[in-house]
């Protein structure tokens, strides 16, 4: 495909990626053989977190990622554009499964992770316009009003204080936003904005050029678990031997089926997890 054809597509993918400033086209293929100590399938924000913290952790760990279009192709590049804190799924829930105390550490890690992408953006110079500004959930019927009273009652079982989450006041919700009918509100100061594209494709910068070692992407087609054609480690062009692991991420929103389990003598070991997938992986 062309490089014009090619760029077109891949602004057309989302907003995020049609402002991105600078040139959209991917990394060349290896050429052939190559020996990596982790290889990382997909170059959306799991591959690439998952690739940022083997290197600050092993800076001279030999890790690859592997991925057939750009960074934040898939729907890293065209989400919401929100960094979300709180655990999805009933709080009161977990916490009869799991007691309180679980569910807490739970929640209180979520903000903490928004933090830490919030300071990678800053340490890397990563310019996605993160910005943590809280969300405001709005209740604009009585149905809704019940359930963010007991959201607020479930925060507080589970040791969220007003801190985490709390009623605005109309008066403070007149600063913020003008709904008219709007019944009541929720604040909460651990949430963040950003714009994913920059983000996707900053990471993937990043990833290339950090001072802690050189990564590499690929264009050919990779195996994953389960697929067929071509076999989990391998690409279209020959293995991509990993001496730790290979990491997965979902297709197309479809999750590959797991290896077999594991041996105690397996030498290259397949995970098979992660919510961001590619059109297609590589």
């Amino acid at each position: 495909m062309a490089t014009a054809s090619l760029e077109q597509r891949y602004r057309g993918r989302s907003l995020w990626l049609d402002h991105a400033p600078g040139p959209l086209s991917p990394r060349p293929s290896l050429s052939g053989d190559a020996q990596f100590d982790v290889a990382v399938v997909g170059a959306g924000f799991t591959g690439l977190w998952t690739a940022y913290y083997v290197k600050r952790d092993r800076p001279d760990a030999r890790v690859a990622v592997v991925e057939p279009e750009i960074a934040g192709f898939g729907p890293s590049g065209r989400n919401g554009g929100w960094v979300s804190a709180r655990i999805a799924g009933s709080p009161s829930v977990y916490a009869e499964r799991h007691g309180p105390e679980a569910v807490r550490r739970a929640e209180r890690e979520t903000f903490s992770t928004v933090d830490e992408i919030g300071r990678v953006a800053r340490e890397e110079r990563i310019d996605c316009g993160f910005e943590k500004a809280g969300t405001v959930d709005l209740a604009m019927t009585a149905p809704q009003v019940s359930r963010a009273r007991s959201e607020i009652d479930a925060a507080r079982r589970i040791g969220l204080g007003e801190d985490d989450v709390r009623v605005l006041e109309a008066s403070e919700l007149e600063q913020l936003v003008c709904v008219p009918g709007c019944r009541l509100a929720l604040y909460s100061p651990h949430s963040a904005r950003i714009d994913p594209g920059a983000a996707g494709e900053g990471s993937g910068r990043g990833m290339r050029t950090r001072r802690r070692g050189h990564l590499r992407a690929d264009r050919s087609a990779a195996g994953r678990p389960g697929a067929g054609a071509v076999p989990p480690g391998h690409t279209d062009r020959g293995p991509r031997p990993s001496r730790h692991g290979v990491v997965h991420h979902r297709a197309g929103g479809r999750e590959a089926p797991l290896p077999p389990p594991l041996q105690p003598d397996d030498r290259d070991r397949a995970v098979v997890g992660g919510d961001l997938a590619g059109a297609r992986l590589a």
